[in-house]
């Protein structure tokens, strides 16, 4: 048997401590000073007014002015985020992933320039943070294009626009260095702001009820025993990382219990399994067992690993989360309950031993005080499934309702041999897979990381 050194609680406490220090790092964003806020402004239009210049790319209406494209491109952060919206376009679609390609756009197909006006003085900033030393934001600007495209037609372009901004921190703690990393139509921000809603990083604590399953195909068809499921309620902790609105990637940590009882009336027969005595003599067990119960039990570190789907409007989503659950198994028994009268037949010497206690041969009565070792796998992996329904309480905090399961994919690879385990005695045939299953509810709070409404 594989020893099973795994200790669940220390491992959970890890995982906790981590999740914290996680949750404190993104506590530290925080909404910029009225001080912050003021010395902000006069910054941004400045580059306001630097963007709309260089947007021109020409001085005389005739040609490009390099000077011009060159200081459109430092007005960029090299490492572009969003993109820019393609406002040259005359499908006024598509996204330019740098700036250095929207400068090509323009001596292609603009090769006279463009006449660019913004109304400055009425912007506006949304979503100012700071964390340690860099500020976010995003500014809404009105702009204005008028350009002559490719010679042939002219090109008009009349919206607003959302411009995202990052900077650093001077030494005294107001912004300094704007960069512009992005530049989005109102729709994409828009979608921005749901995918900071729904996606990013969250963590969240999740209570489930299951029904089990210790799952034998053979021993579930037998007219031997009798199955019933087992039931728990345990605790979860999820870390989920949405990459957009709709899809995502999970995992997170579980303290699990699977257990199965199994009961059996009015057996009279001889074991089809051989054991050997402690003199080293094969025999088979010869067992009468008017009623009794085996109650098979294995707790385990569940670690799930999923992809996460979601979908929906406003403030309710519904969730589908598909994947796997790696069982660190960390305590696997069974318990006997019932009366049963044992003998042994020696095939060697054609003889049927009774009433020797010394080679547990008797009359015997079990009750659950008493655990058995169940020797397994010392783990296992299982399908998992769980959807349900999302919804928004109130900023930053999400309600969790939904169903799961889990399917067993390995098999626990159970010792065949055990004298003790009466499932094994009793069959016609060695269990040839073992594996776990169950199915339930779940209700759980996830609160998003860093959520600023």
């Amino acid at each position: 048997m594989k020893k099973n050194n795994i200790k669940p609680k220390q491992i959970m406490s890890r995982y906790i401590l981590a999740v914290m220090l996680l949750f404190t790092a993104n506590l530290s964003a925080q909404t910029l000073t009225q001080q912050q806020m003021s010395a902000l402004i006069p910054k941004v239009k400045e580059v306001l007014k630097e963007y709309e210049l260089a947007n021109q790319f020409t001085i005389d209406g005739i040609t490009i002015n390099n000077d011009y494209a060159a200081m459109f491109i430092s007005l960029f952060d090299p490492r572009m985020r969003y993109g820019i919206f393609n406002d040259l376009s005359p499908t006024n679609k598509g996204t330019l992933s740098t700036a250095e390609m929207y400068v090509n756009y323009v001596k292609t197909n603009y090769p006279q320039g463009l006449d660019v006006s913004m109304m400055i003085d009425s912007m506006l900033i949304f979503d100012a943070a700071v964390k340690k030393t860099t500020f976010t934001f995003s500014v809404k600007v009105h702009k204005r294009i008028r350009g002559l495209f490719s010679n042939q037609a002219i090109h008009r372009f009349n919206n607003y626009l959302y411009l995202s901004f990052s900077a650093t921190s001077d030494a005294a703690g107001n912004p300094t260095n704007l960069k512009i990393n992005g530049v989005l139509t109102v729709d994409r921000y828009a979608q921005t702001l749901l995918n900071k809603k729904w996606g990013g990083i969250s963590l969240g604590v999740t209570g489930l009820y299951s029904q089990t399953q210790i799952y034998s195909a053979m021993l579930y068809t037998s007219d031997v025993w009798k199955p019933s499921l087992g039931s728990n309620i345990y605790p979860g902790f999820e870390l989920a990382i949405m990459f957009t609105n709709g899809f995502g990637i999970g995992s997170g940590v579980r303290l699990s219990s699977y257990k199965t009882a199994f009961a059996i009336t009015n057996f009279n027969n001889k074991s089809a399994l051989t054991l050997v005595d402690k003199d080293g003599d094969s025999y088979s067990p010869v067992l009468k067992i008017s009623d009794m119960t085996q109650q098979n039990q294995i707790k385990s570190l569940d670690i799930p690993i999923v992809l996460k789907f979601r979908g929906g409007k406003g403030n309710a989503k519904f969730y589908l989360d598909l994947g796997a659950i790696y069982s660190k198994i960390s305590k696997s028994y069974f318990t006997l309950e019932g009366t049963i009268v044992r003998s042994g037949f020696y095939p060697s010497y054609n003889i049927t031993l009774t009433d020797i206690p010394e080679y547990n041969f008797g009359n015997f009565t079990y009750t659950t005080d008493k655990q058995y070792q169940l020797k397994s796998e010392a783990s296992v992996i299982s399908g998992y499934a769980s959807m349900g329904m999302l919804f928004q309480l109130f900023p930053g905090f999400l309600l969790k309702i939904g169903g799961g399961m889990t399917y067993g994919l390995t098999d626990l690879k159970y010792d065949q041999k055990n004298a003790d385990n009466y499932i094994n005695l009793t069959l016609p045939a060695s269990v040839e897979s073992t594996t776990l299953r169950s199915f339930g509810a779940e209700i759980g709070f996830i609160y998003k990381l860093g959520f600023k409404e």
